[in-house]
């Protein structure tokens, strides 16, 4: 343990002695954060209680709690902040690296920080649309060739799908902001759509729920599972001719057995009614 502590002093003492002199340097931010966040990801074990994912700690002869095992992260927050202030200043430099943007949104997100998260994604798309001329980076600083319309928005969507599955207030305001916003700048691509409508659907607001998957499905009328998904909800909005189209539909095409299935299970209701 006194080796590992002594370790763990010596890299830490490098970090900061070759902070000024790699400030344009964009690998040592993102080593420097790698450190800093895996450094965080170490087991805690304390006498606190435990609280959310902890381990709890038990006497073993009482079988009472004495305390719980985390991480660093959890009992030392500015642990993991230190990781997260690197990968901010690191985006501000490099803006068009995509993978120091990608990062910081994701550990943003991981420590619950959903309005910076966003403010995060919200400004990758403000610099897509101002760089159209000079594309984004990878790691090795060639430009992506890949398509911006197709690969931001798809990128998008996993901060997107982690803010419906978070379930909180925050998450969901956060959610609905970076949907629009994605609409607007990429209103041909159906995903940010989808999941607006996936969250009007599971929030009892049918009309908007049906009006962003109608548009999803617009878009890409082949897409199956948008296709159920927006005809289960006409049915819910007793619109049962629209439904039973798309439902025919589903089952005519080349779904997957699964999806077929559950187009004809809805189309024999649907007759019984």
């Amino acid at each position: 343990m006194q080796e590992a502590g002594k370790r763990s002093e010596e890299i830490q003492a490098f970090i900061e002695k070759s902070a000024d002199s790699n400030r344009d340097n964009p690998a040592y931010y993102i080593a420097t954060a790698n450190y800093w966040w895996q450094a965080a990801q170490s087991l805690s074990i304390t006498d606190k209680p435990a609280e959310d994912n902890d381990l709890v700690v038990a006497d073993s002869k009482t079988g009472k709690a004495v305390g719980s095992i985390s991480t660093t992260g959890v009992n030392n927050p500015e642990i993991p902040q230190k990781a997260i202030d690197l990968l901010v200043e690191a985006h501000k430099r490099f803006p068009r690296r995509l993978d120091i943007a990608w990062g910081l949104v994701d550990l943003q997100f991981a420590q619950k920080q959903y309005k910076p998260c966003l403010q995060t994604c919200l400004g990758i798309i403000r610099i897509a649309q101002s760089v159209k001329n000079k594309p984004f980076l990878t790691a090795n600083d060639k430009p992506i060739k890949e398509p911006l319309d197709k690969l931001i928005p798809e990128r998008l969507q996993r901060t997107n799908a982690a803010f419906y599955r978070a379930e909180t207030k925050e998450a969901d305001e956060c959610l609905v902001i970076l949907s629009k916003a994605i609409i607007s700048a990429y209103p041909k691509h159906p995903y940010a759509y989808n999941i607006l409508g996936a969250f009007y659907g599971a929030n009892n607001d049918i009309p908007k729920c049906i009006e962003y998957l109608a548009k999803a499905h617009e878009i890409v009328p082949d897409d199956v599972l948008i296709a159920l998904n927006l005809a289960d909800f006409l049915l819910k909005n007793d619109k049962k001719e629209e439904a039973r189209k798309l439902y025919k539909k589903v089952l005519d095409g080349k779904a997957d057995d699964e999806f077929k299935a559950e187009a004809e299970k809805a189309l024999k209701s649907l007759e019984e009614k």
